[in-house]
């Protein structure tokens, strides 16, 4: 069975979610607590694995989207993690990795940063998202 593309729904999702956690991270400059945006009929909804670690957490949030109602068209879970880029050493990336309903695999993304190290020093992004290739679709096929 040949894998549909990934719709504009599920992009705007991911980018949305990348989005809402550089805020935060740059707002914040704490340690990105993982969360879940998904989609329904009612609109773009926002969990957070809220843990003892931020391991629990994503692990939290990704049950509750293997429990999320057959109304959820997609879904992103987001996390603070690294890439390593060929050539360079590893970075700190927001991790995005999402799916739709009905698709056999879905996609993840990363926003690479620089995060504050010292009092003075500021938050920042750095470059443009990357595609790391598909992920797993909580919601089933």
């Amino acid at each position: 069975m040949r894998r549909r593309l990934q719709s504009s729904d599920l992009n705007t999702l991911l980018f949305q979610a990348l989005d809402y956690a550089v805020e935060n991270l740059r707002d914040c400059g704490r340690p990105l607590v993982p969360f879940l945006l998904y989609r329904d009929e009612n609109g773009t909804r926002l969990e957070r694995g809220v843990a003892e670690t931020l391991e629990e957490g994503l692990e939290n949030c990704r049950a509750v989207v293997r429990d999320l109602p057959s109304s959820v068209t997609c879904y992103v879970v987001v996390y603070d993690g690294y890439i390593t880029i060929p050539g360079q050493a590893k970075c700190d990336a927001i991790i995005a990795e999402g799916a739709e309903r009905g698709s056999t695999g879905g996609l993840r993304l990363a926003q690479r940063y620089r995060p504050r190290s010292g009092l003075f020093s500021r938050f920042s992004v750095v470059g443009n998202p990357v595609l790391l290739g598909e992920a797993e679709n909580l919601l089933g096929g």
